[in-house]
């Protein structure tokens, strides 16, 4: 295969997760809100979250050790400071806000003040970043995604035999979400959540699913049949998944949890294998604005809530819409940031390189 056609490939795939990524934010925002068929996508909107990681996985893969772990710092660091600023702004928005309503803000899950230092302002916004129980209850996302990255560098460099078992971590969330309160009586539902929604029990084991499925997709989409298989695997999954949906999950949690897994892993491959689907808006979207989605859509919805646009059978498609206008101008701020670092370091350069010519000329 020559590189222009491996160049080609790897864009079509591409293509096809942006698309992918599209449709998944749009059923993060819908698991968030009112939709008027959100009982039927709900096998759809418990895999949304775990396929963002999943693509994630997918894209940290490369053939050099080196630039997988160059990735997987950056990505971490990135984390970092979107997890900071993000807990910022619904940290700030949530104060103004109760302040122009003539209250006090809370945070809904402060559950630190009996560890030290969580009875501080400080100290309890730090334990957030730690552990995701943040000022907005879907940033865990990025509290769990940063330190996975970070674990992934450990196990990438020093372990990588290791990388192929961290699927089984899977295994806690599913013991959480079924016999937590059994097994931590008295524990709070916040608590719970920081015990089955964490880098180690959701983050990692599907980054890493991602990373695998990358790694070995050759073989994969060698299998005999596979666009059939594709189709009753996906049939089945849906309506298995469907199924447990409507009965109490706290009692088939653990079968609930193993038809997530499958059906992540099974939307991956249909990508690979369906690479050149394309929707040229959608991937727009999935390729430039489904993080900006995921992270601000609860803002917009806090104040949809307050208007006459607001519809219980719309209200995810509102929402949706309403973020992309959103991420354009983030994007362009950050775009112009950019911008302006690299105006001012080519200035210092400048000024630096004209001191050493003054200097060779003396």
């Amino acid at each position: 295969m020559t590189a222009l056609t491996q160049n080609n490939t790897k864009r079509q795939i591409v293509q096809s997760l942006y698309l992918c990524k599209a449709l998944m934010a749009f059923l993060i925002v819908t698991r968030h809100t009112t939709f008027c068929c959100k009982e039927a996508l709900l096998p759809l909107i418990s895999i949304a979250t775990p396929t963002f990681f999943c693509i994630t996985g997918y894209f940290l893969y490369s053939a050099s050790q080196e630039r997988e772990l160059g990735k997987s710092t950056r990505w971490a660091k990135k984390g970092l400071i979107l997890c900071i600023s993000m807990n910022l702004i619904y940290l700030l928005h949530h104060t103004i806000d109760a302040a122009l309503c003539g209250r006090t803000y809370t945070p809904a899950f402060l559950v630190w003040e009996s560890l030290p230092f969580g009875d501080s302002t400080i100290g309890n916004f730090v334990l957030n970043i730690i552990t995701g129980i943040s000022y907005s209850y879907h940033l865990w996302y990025l509290s769990a995604f940063w330190m996975a990255m970070l674990i992934f560098y450990v196990l990438r460099r020093f372990c990588p035999a290791a990388i192929y078992a961290t699927p089984l971590l899977f295994a806690w969330a599913q013991v959480c979400h079924a016999w937590g309160h059994d097994i931590f009586p008295g524990a709070s539902e916040a608590v719970l959540i920081v015990l089955r929604c964490n880098s180690l029990a959701m983050a990692l084991p599907f980054i890493c699913t991602g990373y695998m499925i990358a790694k070995h997709s050759q073989a994969l989409l060698r299998i005999p049949y596979i666009p059939l298989w594709l189709v009753l695997c996906g049939a089945i999954l849906y309506k298995g998944g469907l199924w447990l949906s409507y009965l109490q999950i706290h009692t088939y949690g653990w079968c609930y949890h193993i038809t997530t897994y499958l059906m992540v892993c099974f939307t991956l491959l249909t990508c690979l294998k369906y690479s050149r689907a394309r929707l040229p808006f959608l991937n727009t979207i999935g390729q430039h604005h489904s993080a900006n989605i995921y992270y601000t859509h609860i803002l917009i919805y806090i104040h949809l809530l307050r208007t006459d646009f607001h519809h219980e059978s719309i209200d995810a498609l509102i929402v949706y819409l309403a973020t992309i206008p959103l991420s354009y101008g983030i994007n362009h701020l950050g775009s112009a940031w950019k911008y302006i670092q690299k105006r001012v370091s080519s200035k210092t350069q400048g000024s630096v390189t004209g001191e050493n010519n003054i200097k060779i000329s003396d």
